[in-house]
């Protein structure tokens, strides 16, 4: 995008009023510089012109993920294809304030919209291509824009200014905090699935639902030997699952009027990271995970509900916690979070609940009347434990600025 932000008539003015007068009195020479003064000041702002609309202008961001405190690498670009220099060339690059940019310039603040101005003059050569690196770290989580930028030339002999600016905008994200799960929290929550062996380990996830005849492509692991005896063929055990392996995070950071008269900011920012410390932990623990969370993301305005199957696809469900913003319909999306859920989920599911508090939505949508099997891991973010947290809820942790700790 092309504008002239102003221009001096001081100079054509003067030009033409010098020619004016020479001819006028019969001077040729005064005639000659004024048309001179006036050519030379024509000539130079088609020029600058002419250069801003072939300039290459691009903002470039290394990295479009990174973690708390980690700089993620940032190009802002300028390409002039033209055999003549550049002089007096300014950049501008807006970001917010959750940024912070290490770089050359200077920043300039704007409180009042919560953003920062990074600018710098420098000179650009005739056919030079020129690129401005900045190291941007965000300290809190979150989804920030990058941009717009724009180059201004200011031509000092046609006194014009002329901006160039590149109208994209790029997404920096950052990803919650996470701060490991303790070793005990595991053992409650898989004892509480009655898992067998040690703590820590996965339950045995099968059951033998009978005997069969052997069939090409079985499993030679599931032969029943004592039936294969018995009947001079091969037999093998039929199984089925005996209870949902997969993880189930549910997340629900505040209730409805919070969100109209202000969320507590540390709170929600405690829950979001706990979810996150949770989901990463059973992701890399073998975990197929479920994230429910109410809330609001582009793209899901009444809650999420995403899934992770491998290591591979965590990077999907720590973008959506960070991108996760507070709603005035989270308990509204609680509830149809918690129908969905128990239409999905299979008999046994392990469930864990990270809250503020206990909802009591949840009480009643799966555990009135108490449903076979299910007995949720509870994650209170709070200083302390609420009271009111019903029975037939199973472990309960708390979790409250980056430490963990045991009802």
């Amino acid at each position: 995008m092309i504008w002239r932000a102003w221009r001096s008539e001081g100079l054509p003015i003067l030009g033409l009023a010098i020619a004016a007068v020479g001819f006028v009195t019969g001077h040729l020479v005064l005639l000659a510089v004024g048309l001179f003064i006036w050519g030379l000041v024509y000539v130079a702002g088609r020029m600058a012109h002419r250069a801003l609309q072939h300039l290459d202008v691009h903002l470039v961001l290394r990295e479009a993920v990174t973690e708390p405190g980690r700089a993620a690498d940032s190009e802002f670009c300028l390409k002039n294809p033209m055999p003549w220099p550049l002089m007096q060339v300014e950049w501008t690059l807006t970001i917010p304030t959750a940024l912070t940019a290490r770089g050359p310039g200077e920043a300039r603040e704007m409180t009042h919209v919560k953003q920062q101005t990074l600018t710098g003059k420098l000179w650009v050569g005739p056919r030079e291509e020129v690129r401005i690196r900045y190291q941007l770290t965000g300290v809190r989580r979150g989804r920030w824009p990058v941009g717009p930028g724009s180059f201004i030339l200011h031509d000092p002999l046609s006194q014009t200014e002329l901006v160039r600016e590149d109208q994209e905008i790029q997404y920096l994200t950052v990803w919650p905090r996470r701060y490991s799960p303790p070793q005990s929290l595991w053992a409650a929550s898989l004892k509480a699935d009655r898992a067998a062996g040690r703590p820590w380990e996965m339950p045995d996830p099968l059951s033998v639902k009978g005997i069969r005849p052997y069939l090409p492509g079985d499993s030679v692991r599931h032969l029943a030997a004592y039936a294969t005896a018995r009947t001079q063929q091969l037999m093998v055990k039929e199984l089925e699952p005996l209870t949902d392996q997969r993880v189930h995070v549910m997340l629900h950071p505040g209730a409805s009027h919070q969100a109209w008269y202000g969320v507590d900011p540390e709170q929600f920012e405690d829950a979001i990271s706990a979810a996150a410390s949770l989901v990463e932990a059973a992701v890399l623990q073998g975990f197929a995970v479920e994230l429910w969370a109410t809330g609001a993301i582009p793209g899901h305005m009444r809650g999420i509900h995403l899934s992770a199957r491998h290591p591979t696809e965590l990077a999907t469900l720590l973008t959506a916690l960070a991108w996760l913003q507070p709603s005035g319909t989270m308990d509204d999306d609680l509830g149809a979070l918690a129908a969905e859920f128990s239409q999905k989920a299979r008999e046994t599911p392990r469930l864990w609940v990270v809250s503020p508090r206990w909802p009591d939505l949840l009480t009643r949508a799966l555990l009135s009347p108490p449903r076979r099997g299910l007995r949720p891991l509870f994650v209170a973010v709070a200083s302390e434990i609420p009271g009111d947290v019903p029975s037939s809820v199973g472990p309960r942790w708390g979790f409250w600025q980056g430490r963990w700790f045991y009802a």
